[in-house]
């Protein structure tokens, strides 16, 4: 009898533990504990897209930092841990694989390109890993994906905008538009983006691929100056843009050249000097050293861990890290300090007209659409002031249903 009691008194303490321990890993969020919450990046830190990705992870470390001297947001600090994808697909999905398996991160920022963001997408749904990606591709949100959020706007959209504005403030008569497209992911959603607004328009035009690493665009530009072209936009990257620039005006190309958010950077000035002169650029984010509420702001905190370093401006990649970290952090507020992963996505989902106070247009998300910011301004550079001057408020591109 004594025995039958001590067996039942055994697997009664055995099954308590388990239902124990069953309660704690179901009580369990990946990524949080009592004092912090992980999120993690998968950004370009050393390979061609450095110069673009920099200033964003300079902003990101420091807005958390931020958050972090403020006491976190409901008694958590934020750890954010950057891995280096270099720029390529098998280095962001060995990134992904240490963050999700080793750190068990919450939530991830990034890719920031649009191959590496494609090849994931599959492993970011199937982990259910809440992600605001970088890549401007409309594929990326569209059909609607639960865990992806875009803090900018789409390739297609802002070639949208680019060319409305050639066609309704410089009103050329028949212009010579070419699309110097680099040869990597983003090639995919730029290319369908032109064949779909040279239809509305009813423009035509041409496309020619640059290698990624071109270190000579000689036999472009001079193809081009036999064409007498008027307008080239540059697809991707700061150096190909300033490299087009100094060919241009050797070879006596006399072509505006508007470029994209990812190469539309104060970078582009000091790679291209006086050439830069003939630059333009669409970008959904404000200059470090515009005037007004958002931005001062930005600069006040940034400048109080950093002082001494107002200039070289930092690009507007800056702040589109602060503003995408802003971001995140407002999500987490909203869920509460009871959070889950499913819980952020639904607070991320009422954001609606989310005000920068000037940093970028408002930003909305939905549970139907993850889009977020669809507005733009057209930059000019000023070579003598190193900087890009607005020409234009903020614009979305054209409704095509009209």
């Amino acid at each position: 009898m004594k025995r039958l009691s001590f067996i039942l008194l055994s697997f009664t303490i055995v099954y308590l533990l388990f239902m124990d321990a069953g309660v704690s890993c179901a009580e369990k969020v990946r990524g949080v504990s009592d004092t912090t919450i992980k999120i993690g990046g998968i950004l370009d830190l050393t390979g061609p897209l450095v110069t673009t990705v920099r200033p964003l992870v300079e902003a990101l470390r420091n807005y958390t930092r931020y958050v972090n001297d403020h006491g976190g947001i409901h008694g958590r600090k934020i750890q954010l841990i950057i891995e280096d994808d270099r720029y390529t697909i098998p280095a962001a999905v060995a990134a992904f694989k240490k963050l999700v398996y080793r750190d068990e991160i919450f939530a991830l920022i990034g890719p920031g390109s649009t191959g590496e963001t494609r090849a994931l997408t599959n492993q970011i749904m199937k982990h259910k890993l809440p992600s605001i990606v970088f890549a401007a591709d409309e594929d990326v949100i569209k059909p609607y994906k639960r865990y992806l959020f875009l803090p900018l706007d789409t390739y297609e959209n802002q070639i949208g905008v680019i060319l409305d504005y050639i066609v309704k403030v410089t009103k050329p008569k028949k212009p010579r538009i070419v699309n110097a497209c680099v040869d990597a992911g983003a090639k995919v959603p730029v290319l369908r983006g032109f064949k779909k607004w040279s239809k509305f328009f009813g423009l035509g035009v041409e496309n020619i691929m640059l290698p990624l690493n071109v270190l000579d665009t000689t036999p472009e530009v001079l193809t081009m100056k036999r064409a007498k072209v008027d307008y080239i936009i540059v697809i991707h990257t700061i150096p190909v843009a300033a490299l087009l620039l100094k060919d241009s005006k050797r070879f006596g190309l006399n072509a505006k050249v508007f470029g994209t958010y990812s190469l539309t950077s104060e970078d582009v000035i000091g790679l291209a000097g006086k050439a830069s002169k003939d630059f333009f650029g669409v970008h959904p984010y404000s200059s470090w050293y515009d005037d007004n509420p958002g931005t001062a702001e930005m600069r006040k905190i940034t400048l109080g861990y950093h002082p001494g370093t107002e200039k070289p401006y930092r690009s507007k990649n800056y702040s589109a890290g602060w503003v995408t970290m802003k971001l995140l952090c407002e999500g987490i507020k909203r869920a509460g300090k009871d959070i889950d992963g499913e819980k952020f996505v639904d607070a991320m989902e009422t954001i609606r007209n989310f005000d920068t106070k000037g940093i970028c247009g408002l930003i909305t998300y939905t549970p139907k659409s993850h889009e977020g910011l669809k507005y733009d301004k057209i930059f000019q550079a000023d070579p003598e002031s190193g900087r890009l001057i607005p020409i234009t408020d903020w614009r979305k591109a054209p409704d095509m249903r009209k």
